[in-house]
Protein backbone atom coordinates (compact mmCIF):
# COMPACT_ATOMS: atom_id res chain seq x y z
CA UNK A 1 0.00 0.00 0.00
CA UNK A 2 2.68 2.21 0.58
CA UNK A 3 4.26 1.86 -3.08
CA UNK A 4 1.04 3.08 -4.22
CA UNK A 5 0.77 6.34 -1.87
CA UNK A 6 4.70 6.78 -2.88
CA UNK A 7 3.35 6.62 -6.77
CA UNK A 8 0.59 9.12 -6.46
CA UNK A 9 3.51 11.57 -4.92
CA UNK A 10 5.56 11.22 -7.36
CA UNK A 11 3.12 11.56 -10.06
CA UNK A 12 2.37 14.74 -8.80
CA UNK A 13 5.96 16.18 -7.95
CA UNK A 14 6.97 15.23 -11.79
CA UNK A 15 3.61 17.30 -12.94
CA UNK A 16 4.50 19.97 -10.68
CA UNK A 17 8.09 20.65 -9.36
CA UNK A 18 9.95 19.55 -11.97
CA UNK A 19 7.40 20.09 -15.03
CA UNK A 20 8.50 23.77 -13.36
CA UNK A 21 11.73 23.56 -13.37
CA UNK A 22 12.74 21.76 -15.89
CA UNK A 23 10.00 21.86 -18.89
CA UNK A 24 12.41 24.06 -20.97
CA UNK A 25 15.09 22.07 -20.30
CA UNK A 26 14.00 18.19 -20.10
CA UNK A 27 17.92 16.90 -21.15
CA UNK A 28 19.20 18.23 -17.39
CA UNK A 29 16.57 16.37 -15.93
CA UNK A 30 17.39 13.06 -17.86
CA UNK A 31 20.20 13.01 -16.66
CA UNK A 32 20.03 13.46 -13.47
CA UNK A 33 17.44 10.42 -13.18
CA UNK A 34 19.36 8.11 -15.06
CA UNK A 35 22.63 9.16 -13.02
CA UNK A 36 20.51 8.93 -10.12
CA UNK A 37 19.94 5.06 -11.10
CA UNK A 38 21.89 3.87 -13.61
CA UNK A 39 25.53 5.66 -12.25
CA UNK A 40 24.57 3.92 -8.59
CA UNK A 41 23.87 0.52 -10.12
CA UNK A 42 27.45 1.29 -11.88
CA UNK A 43 29.54 1.81 -9.06
CA UNK A 44 27.54 -0.98 -6.41
CA UNK A 45 27.72 -3.89 -9.52
CA UNK A 46 31.15 -3.26 -10.87
CA UNK A 47 29.79 -1.94 -14.70
CA UNK A 48 28.01 -5.65 -14.67
CA UNK A 49 24.60 -4.60 -15.25
CA UNK A 50 23.53 -1.09 -16.99
CA UNK A 51 23.43 -2.06 -20.93
CA UNK A 52 21.10 -5.62 -20.23
CA UNK A 53 18.05 -4.22 -21.20
CA UNK A 54 19.45 -1.23 -23.56
CA UNK A 55 17.49 1.47 -20.77
CA UNK A 56 20.56 2.31 -18.89
CA UNK A 57 23.62 3.81 -20.91
CA UNK A 58 26.82 5.02 -20.28
CA UNK A 59 26.02 7.43 -16.51
CA UNK A 60 26.81 10.87 -16.82
CA UNK A 61 29.56 12.31 -14.89
CA UNK A 62 28.42 12.67 -11.28
CA UNK A 63 30.34 16.00 -11.35
CA UNK A 64 27.40 18.00 -13.63
CA UNK A 65 25.00 19.93 -11.81
CA UNK A 66 22.43 21.79 -14.21
CA UNK A 67 20.91 24.66 -13.10
CA UNK A 68 17.85 23.97 -10.52
CA UNK A 69 18.72 20.65 -9.95
CA UNK A 70 18.84 21.37 -6.31
CA UNK A 71 15.52 21.42 -5.99
CA UNK A 72 14.18 18.05 -6.66
CA UNK A 73 17.41 15.84 -6.51
CA UNK A 74 16.71 15.57 -2.57
CA UNK A 75 12.96 14.34 -3.01
CA UNK A 76 13.69 11.92 -5.99
CA UNK A 77 17.13 10.51 -4.69
CA UNK A 78 14.69 9.91 -1.30
CA UNK A 79 12.18 8.24 -3.42
CA UNK A 80 14.88 6.39 -5.32
CA UNK A 81 16.99 5.09 -2.58
CA UNK A 82 13.71 3.89 -0.93
CA UNK A 83 12.35 1.66 -3.91
CA UNK A 84 16.00 0.56 -5.51
CA UNK A 85 17.66 0.18 -1.84
CA UNK A 86 14.79 -1.63 -0.03
CA UNK A 87 15.89 -3.65 2.45
CA UNK A 88 14.14 -6.87 1.22
CA UNK A 89 15.02 -6.01 -2.26
CA UNK A 90 18.92 -5.54 -1.38
CA UNK A 91 17.96 -9.54 -0.40
CA UNK A 92 16.12 -10.16 -3.91
CA UNK A 93 18.23 -11.73 -6.26
CA UNK A 94 21.03 -9.60 -8.67
CA UNK A 95 18.69 -10.09 -11.65
CA UNK A 96 15.50 -8.71 -9.87
CA UNK A 97 17.29 -5.75 -8.97
CA UNK A 98 18.67 -5.28 -11.98
CA UNK A 99 15.44 -5.49 -13.41
CA UNK A 100 13.86 -3.59 -10.77
CA UNK A 101 15.98 -0.82 -11.69
CA UNK A 102 15.18 -0.56 -15.35
CA UNK A 103 11.52 -0.24 -14.40
CA UNK A 104 12.06 2.15 -12.22
CA UNK A 105 13.88 4.14 -14.67
CA UNK A 106 11.56 3.50 -17.35
CA UNK A 107 8.90 4.73 -14.99
CA UNK A 108 10.66 8.47 -14.48
CA UNK A 109 11.82 8.63 -17.95
CA UNK A 110 7.94 8.23 -18.95
CA UNK A 111 7.11 11.31 -16.75
CA UNK A 112 9.98 13.38 -18.93
CA UNK A 113 8.13 11.93 -22.26
CA UNK A 114 4.77 13.58 -20.60
CA UNK A 115 6.09 16.53 -19.71
CA UNK A 116 7.99 17.13 -23.39
CA UNK A 117 4.42 15.84 -24.89
CA UNK A 118 2.51 18.55 -22.80
CA UNK A 119 4.73 21.28 -23.73
CA UNK A 120 4.38 20.40 -27.95
CA UNK A 121 0.47 20.07 -27.17
CA UNK A 122 0.59 23.79 -25.47
CA UNK A 123 2.29 25.07 -29.02
CA UNK A 124 -0.63 24.26 -31.02
CA UNK A 125 -3.29 26.49 -31.82
CA UNK A 126 -6.00 26.15 -31.14
CA UNK A 127 -5.80 24.00 -27.69
CA UNK A 128 -8.67 22.48 -26.26
CA UNK A 129 -9.96 19.21 -24.45
CA UNK A 130 -10.62 17.54 -28.47
CA UNK A 131 -7.53 19.10 -29.48
CA UNK A 132 -5.66 16.68 -31.94
CA UNK A 133 -2.15 16.14 -31.31
CA UNK A 134 -0.20 16.78 -33.95
CA UNK A 135 3.33 16.26 -32.75
CA UNK A 136 3.02 12.78 -31.66
CA UNK A 137 6.44 11.08 -31.82
CA UNK A 138 4.20 7.49 -32.06
CA UNK A 139 0.99 5.90 -33.09
CA UNK A 140 -1.78 5.98 -30.21
CA UNK A 141 -0.64 2.26 -30.14
CA UNK A 142 2.53 2.24 -29.50
CA UNK A 143 2.23 4.92 -26.49
CA UNK A 144 -0.37 3.16 -24.93
CA UNK A 145 2.30 -0.15 -24.50
CA UNK A 146 5.37 1.82 -23.72
CA UNK A 147 5.30 5.56 -22.79
CA UNK A 148 1.26 5.82 -20.98
CA UNK A 149 2.22 2.04 -19.59
CA UNK A 150 5.21 2.77 -17.77
CA UNK A 151 3.81 6.42 -16.47
CA UNK A 152 1.61 4.47 -14.86
CA UNK A 153 3.87 3.03 -12.33
CA UNK A 154 2.13 -0.47 -12.66
CA UNK A 155 5.45 -2.26 -14.55
CA UNK A 156 7.91 -0.77 -11.94
CA UNK A 157 5.59 -1.44 -8.64
CA UNK A 158 5.14 -5.16 -10.55
CA UNK A 159 8.40 -6.23 -10.34
CA UNK A 160 9.23 -4.27 -6.76
CA UNK A 161 6.72 -6.89 -5.44
CA UNK A 162 8.04 -9.73 -6.97
CA UNK A 163 11.91 -8.38 -5.32
CA UNK A 164 9.95 -8.73 -2.09
CA UNK A 165 8.65 -12.11 -2.33
CA UNK A 166 11.95 -13.00 -3.69
CA UNK A 167 13.72 -11.79 -0.91
CA UNK A 168 11.47 -14.11 1.15
CA UNK A 169 10.96 -17.20 -0.40
CA UNK A 170 14.70 -17.34 -2.10
CA UNK A 171 14.17 -18.31 -5.43
CA UNK A 172 12.63 -15.53 -8.44
CA UNK A 173 9.37 -15.59 -8.21
CA UNK A 174 8.45 -15.52 -12.16
CA UNK A 175 11.42 -17.38 -13.78
CA UNK A 176 11.95 -16.70 -17.75
CA UNK A 177 10.92 -18.99 -20.24
CA UNK A 178 13.21 -20.80 -22.51
CA UNK A 179 11.53 -22.28 -25.42
CA UNK A 180 12.95 -19.69 -27.68
CA UNK A 181 16.66 -20.15 -26.45
CA UNK A 182 16.10 -24.27 -27.18
CA UNK A 183 14.77 -23.54 -30.60
CA UNK A 184 18.15 -21.12 -31.23
CA UNK A 185 20.80 -23.95 -29.98
CA UNK A 186 19.30 -25.87 -32.54
CA UNK A 187 20.33 -23.33 -35.11
CA UNK A 188 23.93 -21.76 -34.25
CA UNK A 189 25.82 -22.77 -36.72
CA UNK A 190 23.31 -21.62 -39.31
CA UNK A 191 22.84 -18.04 -37.19
CA UNK A 192 26.61 -17.12 -36.73
CA UNK A 193 27.33 -18.37 -40.54
CA UNK A 194 24.06 -16.06 -41.42
CA UNK A 195 24.75 -13.15 -38.59
CA UNK A 196 21.81 -13.70 -37.27
CA UNK A 197 20.89 -12.30 -33.79
CA UNK A 198 19.44 -14.76 -31.60
CA UNK A 199 18.63 -15.62 -27.91
CA UNK A 200 22.32 -16.93 -27.88
CA UNK A 201 23.62 -13.81 -27.84
CA UNK A 202 21.54 -12.59 -24.45
CA UNK A 203 22.98 -13.63 -21.35
CA UNK A 204 19.92 -15.77 -20.03
CA UNK A 205 19.67 -14.72 -16.28
CA UNK A 206 17.88 -17.74 -15.03
CA UNK A 207 20.85 -18.60 -12.66
CA UNK A 208 20.28 -17.88 -9.28
CA UNK A 209 23.12 -16.72 -6.82
CA UNK A 210 22.90 -16.75 -3.47
CA UNK A 211 25.39 -15.30 -0.60
CA UNK A 212 28.22 -15.13 -2.46
CA UNK A 213 28.65 -11.00 -1.95
CA UNK A 214 31.81 -9.61 -3.48
CA UNK A 215 32.29 -13.04 -5.29
CA UNK A 216 28.76 -12.69 -7.43
CA UNK A 217 29.71 -10.62 -9.95
CA UNK A 218 33.25 -13.25 -10.60
CA UNK A 219 30.73 -15.99 -10.54
CA UNK A 220 28.45 -14.63 -13.15
CA UNK A 221 31.60 -14.16 -15.87
CA UNK A 222 32.49 -17.18 -14.94
CA UNK A 223 28.86 -18.22 -15.97
CA UNK A 224 28.68 -16.18 -19.14
CA UNK A 225 32.38 -17.39 -20.31
CA UNK A 226 31.08 -21.18 -20.26
CA UNK A 227 27.59 -20.13 -22.47
CA UNK A 228 29.60 -18.77 -24.94
CA UNK A 229 32.03 -22.04 -25.16
CA UNK A 230 28.97 -24.87 -24.75
CA UNK A 231 27.76 -22.61 -27.55
CA UNK A 232 31.25 -22.93 -29.41
CA UNK A 233 30.96 -26.80 -28.43
CA UNK A 234 27.88 -27.51 -30.01
CA UNK A 235 29.12 -25.25 -32.78
CA UNK A 236 31.47 -28.13 -33.14
CA UNK A 237 29.11 -31.10 -33.26
CA UNK A 238 27.43 -29.88 -35.33
CA UNK A 239 30.58 -29.52 -38.22
CA UNK A 240 31.42 -33.06 -37.16
CA UNK A 241 30.90 -35.88 -39.24
CA UNK A 242 29.77 -39.59 -38.28
CA UNK A 243 33.69 -40.23 -37.81
CA UNK A 244 33.89 -37.40 -35.03
CA UNK A 245 36.51 -35.75 -34.24
CA UNK A 246 39.96 -36.24 -32.04
CA UNK A 247 38.47 -34.30 -29.57
CA UNK A 248 35.41 -35.93 -29.42
CA UNK A 249 36.31 -39.31 -29.98
CA UNK A 250 39.04 -38.51 -26.99
CA UNK A 251 36.25 -38.02 -24.01
CA UNK A 252 32.71 -39.82 -25.59
CA UNK A 253 34.17 -42.22 -28.19
CA UNK A 254 31.39 -43.41 -30.24
CA UNK A 255 28.30 -41.89 -27.71
CA UNK A 256 25.41 -40.40 -29.49
CA UNK A 257 26.07 -36.61 -29.97
CA UNK A 258 22.85 -35.74 -29.44
CA UNK A 259 23.31 -37.08 -25.74
CA UNK A 260 25.59 -34.30 -25.53
CA UNK A 261 24.00 -31.50 -26.95
CA UNK A 262 20.91 -32.03 -24.86
CA UNK A 263 22.80 -31.91 -21.54
CA UNK A 264 24.82 -29.07 -22.91
CA UNK A 265 21.99 -26.94 -23.84
CA UNK A 266 19.92 -27.36 -20.97
CA UNK A 267 22.71 -25.65 -18.91
CA UNK A 268 23.34 -22.98 -21.50
CA UNK A 269 19.14 -22.16 -21.03
CA UNK A 270 19.44 -22.48 -17.24
CA UNK A 271 16.63 -24.55 -17.44
CA UNK A 272 14.38 -24.89 -14.37
CA UNK A 273 14.22 -28.29 -11.97
CA UNK A 274 12.00 -30.69 -11.07
CA UNK A 275 12.18 -30.01 -7.06
CA UNK A 276 9.56 -31.03 -4.34
CA UNK A 277 6.86 -30.95 -7.06
CA UNK A 278 7.60 -27.47 -8.49
CA UNK A 279 10.07 -26.61 -11.07
CA UNK A 280 12.46 -24.19 -9.85
CA UNK A 281 15.15 -21.87 -11.25
CA UNK A 282 18.45 -23.19 -11.40
CA UNK A 283 20.75 -22.07 -7.50
CA UNK A 284 24.28 -21.29 -7.07
CA UNK A 285 25.28 -20.84 -3.00
CA UNK A 286 28.30 -20.08 -1.90
CA UNK A 287 29.79 -20.81 1.81
CA UNK A 288 29.02 -18.32 4.01
CA UNK A 289 29.18 -19.42 7.53
CA UNK A 290 27.72 -15.58 8.46
CA UNK A 291 24.44 -17.04 7.12
CA UNK A 292 22.81 -18.60 9.50
CA UNK A 293 20.51 -21.27 7.00
CA UNK A 294 23.78 -21.78 4.91
CA UNK A 295 26.12 -22.55 8.46
CA UNK A 296 22.80 -25.03 9.58
CA UNK A 297 23.27 -26.77 6.08
CA UNK A 298 24.38 -30.47 4.79
CA UNK A 299 26.22 -28.21 2.52
CA UNK A 300 28.82 -26.63 5.08
CA UNK A 301 29.09 -29.44 6.90
CA UNK A 302 30.07 -31.53 4.05
CA UNK A 303 32.78 -28.40 3.38
CA UNK A 304 34.53 -28.34 6.53
CA UNK A 305 34.78 -32.38 6.61
CA UNK A 306 36.98 -32.64 3.47
CA UNK A 307 39.33 -29.45 3.44
CA UNK A 308 39.64 -30.82 -0.01
CA UNK A 309 36.52 -29.93 -0.85
CA UNK A 310 35.73 -27.08 -3.61
CA UNK A 311 31.92 -27.44 -4.89
CA UNK A 312 28.92 -29.97 -4.19
CA UNK A 313 26.07 -31.16 -5.49
CA UNK A 314 23.16 -32.36 -3.56
CA UNK A 315 20.92 -35.47 -5.44
CA UNK A 316 17.36 -34.50 -5.59
CA UNK A 317 18.20 -30.97 -4.97
CA UNK A 318 18.33 -27.92 -7.63
CA UNK A 319 21.25 -25.64 -6.41
CA UNK A 320 25.18 -26.87 -6.62
CA UNK A 321 27.02 -25.50 -3.27
CA UNK A 322 30.89 -23.57 -4.08
CA UNK A 323 32.93 -23.76 -0.79
CA UNK A 324 35.40 -21.44 0.23
CA UNK A 325 38.53 -23.35 -0.98
CA UNK A 326 36.23 -23.22 -4.27
CA UNK A 327 36.29 -19.31 -3.88
CA UNK A 328 39.97 -19.01 -2.90
CA UNK A 329 41.06 -21.03 -5.64
CA UNK A 330 43.72 -19.23 -7.75
CA UNK A 331 43.13 -21.48 -11.10
CA UNK A 332 40.47 -19.42 -12.44
CA UNK A 333 39.96 -19.98 -16.46
CA UNK A 334 41.32 -23.02 -18.78
CA UNK A 335 44.24 -21.75 -20.71
CA UNK A 336 46.63 -23.23 -23.12
CA UNK A 337 49.10 -23.58 -20.58
CA UNK A 338 47.35 -26.55 -18.99
CA UNK A 339 46.84 -28.53 -22.54
CA UNK A 340 48.00 -31.66 -23.34
CA UNK A 341 51.56 -31.14 -24.48
CA UNK A 342 52.41 -27.75 -23.55
CA UNK A 343 55.57 -29.73 -21.80
CA UNK A 344 56.80 -32.83 -21.45
CA UNK A 345 54.88 -33.48 -18.46
CA UNK A 346 51.45 -31.86 -18.71
CA UNK A 347 49.17 -34.31 -18.73
CA UNK A 348 46.00 -31.95 -18.75
CA UNK A 349 44.47 -32.74 -15.41
CA UNK A 350 44.72 -29.28 -14.18
CA UNK A 351 42.10 -28.05 -17.10
CA UNK A 352 39.94 -29.82 -14.66
CA UNK A 353 41.10 -27.88 -11.05
CA UNK A 354 40.20 -24.22 -12.45
CA UNK A 355 37.29 -22.25 -11.22
CA UNK A 356 35.39 -22.73 -14.27
CA UNK A 357 35.65 -25.91 -15.44
CA UNK A 358 34.56 -27.02 -11.68
CA UNK A 359 31.80 -24.84 -11.40
CA UNK A 360 30.58 -26.50 -15.28
CA UNK A 361 31.32 -30.00 -13.90
CA UNK A 362 28.83 -29.06 -11.25
CA UNK A 363 26.28 -27.72 -13.70
CA UNK A 364 26.64 -31.41 -15.40
CA UNK A 365 25.60 -33.18 -12.36
CA UNK A 366 22.96 -30.66 -11.78
CA UNK A 367 21.43 -31.76 -15.21
CA UNK A 368 22.22 -35.31 -15.30
CA UNK A 369 20.72 -35.78 -11.94
CA UNK A 370 20.25 -39.04 -11.19
CA UNK A 371 22.35 -41.01 -14.34
CA UNK A 372 25.38 -39.38 -13.67
CA UNK A 373 27.94 -42.45 -13.10
CA UNK A 374 28.75 -43.79 -10.39
CA UNK A 375 31.22 -43.59 -8.68
CA UNK A 376 32.29 -40.85 -10.78
CA UNK A 377 35.58 -41.19 -12.52
CA UNK A 378 37.96 -37.60 -12.26
CA UNK A 379 41.55 -38.59 -13.14
CA UNK A 380 41.42 -38.03 -16.93
CA UNK A 381 43.33 -40.88 -17.64
CA UNK A 382 40.72 -43.42 -16.39
CA UNK A 383 38.05 -40.61 -17.87
CA UNK A 384 39.91 -41.34 -21.90
CA UNK A 385 39.27 -45.07 -20.66
CA UNK A 386 35.73 -44.41 -19.92
CA UNK A 387 33.21 -46.62 -22.72
CA UNK A 388 31.08 -44.16 -24.49
CA UNK A 389 28.08 -45.22 -22.66
CA UNK A 390 29.65 -44.02 -19.20
CA UNK A 391 31.10 -41.62 -21.02
CA UNK A 392 27.94 -39.47 -21.43
CA UNK A 393 27.10 -39.92 -17.37
CA UNK A 394 30.39 -38.88 -16.57
CA UNK A 395 30.44 -35.50 -15.38
CA UNK A 396 34.02 -35.01 -15.58
CA UNK A 397 33.89 -36.27 -19.31
CA UNK A 398 32.00 -33.10 -20.18
CA UNK A 399 34.43 -31.06 -18.32
CA UNK A 400 37.51 -31.96 -19.76
CA UNK A 401 35.62 -31.80 -23.37
CA UNK A 402 34.86 -28.51 -22.99
CA UNK A 403 37.65 -26.88 -20.79
CA UNK A 404 39.87 -28.40 -24.13
CA UNK A 405 37.44 -26.56 -26.38
CA UNK A 406 38.26 -23.10 -23.82
CA UNK A 407 42.24 -23.33 -23.56
CA UNK A 408 41.87 -23.99 -27.48
CA UNK A 409 44.15 -26.95 -26.66
CA UNK A 410 45.47 -29.09 -29.88
CA UNK A 411 46.33 -32.80 -28.31
CA UNK A 412 44.66 -34.35 -26.36
CA UNK A 413 45.69 -37.42 -24.93
CA UNK A 414 48.85 -37.33 -22.81
CA UNK A 415 51.81 -39.75 -24.13
CA UNK A 416 51.84 -42.86 -23.55
CA UNK A 417 54.61 -42.45 -20.83
CA UNK A 418 53.03 -40.19 -19.14
CA UNK A 419 49.06 -42.40 -19.03
CA UNK A 420 51.39 -45.32 -17.94
CA UNK A 421 52.58 -43.43 -14.81
CA UNK A 422 49.64 -41.41 -14.48
CA UNK A 423 48.32 -42.10 -11.10
CA UNK A 424 51.83 -41.13 -9.64
CA UNK A 425 51.90 -37.80 -11.06
CA UNK A 426 51.02 -34.84 -8.66
CA UNK A 427 49.11 -32.02 -9.85
CA UNK A 428 52.38 -30.10 -8.79
CA UNK A 429 54.31 -32.02 -11.18
CA UNK A 430 52.61 -30.63 -14.02
CA UNK A 431 53.15 -26.48 -15.23
CA UNK A 432 50.54 -24.87 -14.47
CA UNK A 433 50.49 -20.52 -14.73
CA UNK A 434 51.50 -18.23 -11.97
CA UNK A 435 48.64 -16.12 -10.22
CA UNK A 436 49.81 -12.49 -11.99
CA UNK A 437 48.99 -14.28 -15.40
CA UNK A 438 45.61 -15.68 -14.10
CA UNK A 439 44.96 -12.48 -13.23
CA UNK A 440 45.62 -10.79 -16.81
CA UNK A 441 43.83 -14.16 -17.79
CA UNK A 442 40.50 -13.21 -16.22
CA UNK A 443 40.63 -9.27 -16.65
CA UNK A 444 40.90 -10.42 -20.47
CA UNK A 445 38.23 -12.91 -20.63
CA UNK A 446 35.99 -10.22 -19.19
CA UNK A 447 37.15 -7.94 -21.91
CA UNK A 448 36.39 -10.33 -24.46
CA UNK A 449 33.02 -11.85 -23.65
CA UNK A 450 31.63 -8.77 -21.97
CA UNK A 451 33.20 -5.49 -23.20
CA UNK A 452 32.72 -2.92 -20.88
CA UNK A 453 29.66 -4.75 -19.74
CA UNK A 454 29.70 -8.03 -17.60
CA UNK A 455 26.79 -10.39 -17.07
CA UNK A 456 23.83 -9.08 -14.74
CA UNK A 457 21.17 -11.62 -15.69
CA UNK A 458 22.33 -14.20 -13.70
CA UNK A 459 21.92 -12.97 -9.66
Amino acid sequence: MRILVLNYQVDEFMGSVATKNYECDTSALKEIIQNMICGQWKAEQARSADKQNGVCGPAPSSSSSPKGSNNIVPTLQSFVTHVARHRHVQNATLSGNAFLRNELLKFLLAHIAQIEDNVRLRHQQPCSTTTIFLQHRSSYYERARTTAADNTSCPYSVVFFSCLLSALIGVECFPSAHAKRYNDYDSIARDKAEQNLSSVNFPDGNYRIFYCTTHSVHISQLLHSIWTTIGEALEHLEAMGPEGTTLYNTFFHDAEPNKIKDVLSRIAAGDNIAFRGRFQPPLIICEDSSVPAVARSAAHAACQRDPGAQALWGEDTHGIFLCQKYLQNKRVIPNEKQCVGWNRLSTGMLLGETQWTILFHELVHLYLGVPSLVPEVRNIFEVQELGSEHAVINPASYGFFLANIKAGCKKFRPKASLRAHGRLLSDNSTFDIDEPAQDYLIRNETAKNCGEVCLWGVT
